[in-house]
């Protein structure tokens, strides 16, 4: 006996899209690579950490990112104060500049800290140089907006006033030991703020 073998019957496409299980899509992403970078680098920031989402996604959309090489100047004291600083990664120091010309190293502030933050009280100019010490990374933040967020934040509004005295007796502090104490001493006094400032 001779059997027939007839072919496989075809389902359309429309039956077989009905019996295969839906495959699950990759959503769109809700973030640019660039966008996903701020909102990390803000949430680095413990001042910035404890605010709603909502609010830090905010501070991320009106933000910009800048990048330094190392000695080049972030701003000079005769720019306009109207933004605070956030250091994603990298080192910068603060200067004062006598008026004969000569710098002196106030503070060190490294990845995760605020400078520029006198912005907040004073729109005037600045009156500090700073400087990248290494390639930096720094998040600006428009002054205005920060302090609309320190208004609705109390938390926010009392970190950010703890920083600014605690960072005003450093720079006293600093700048006492330059006009009075000997080379030797200075360099020692240099060094406990390094050691309080960063653990070495």
């Amino acid at each position: 006996m001779k059997l027939h073998v007839y072919p496989p019957i075809q389902e359309s496409s429309s039956e077989r899209a009905m019996d295969e299980p839906i495959q699950p899509t990759r959503p769109p992403a809700s973030a640019s690579p660039d966008t996903e970078q701020r909102l990390w680098y803000l949430k680095n920031c413990n001042l910035i950490a404890q605010l709603p989402t909502d609010e830090i996604t905010h501070l991320e959309r009106v933000s910009r990112v800048r990048r330094f090489a190392k000695g080049e100047p972030v701003y000079l004291p005769s720019e306009t104060a109207d933004a605070v600083y956030l250091i994603a990664r990298g080192l910068v120091k603060i200067c004062h500049i006598t008026p004969e010309g000569k710098t002196s190293t106030l503070a060190l502030i490294g990845a995760g800290e605020l400078f520029g933050e006198l912005a907040l009280f004073d729109a005037g100019q600045r009156g500090e140089y700073v400087e990248a010490i290494e390639p930096t990374t720094v998040v600006r933040i428009p002054s205005h907006v920060l302090s609309d967020l320190m208004h609705r934040h109390a938390a926010l509004a009392i970190g950010i006033s703890k920083l600014v005295g605690f960072r005003r007796q450093r720079i006293e502090r600093r700048l006492g030991n330059l006009l009075f104490t000997p080379n030797r001493q200075r360099l020692a006094h240099l060094l406990l703020d390094l050691a309080e400032q960063f653990g070495v």
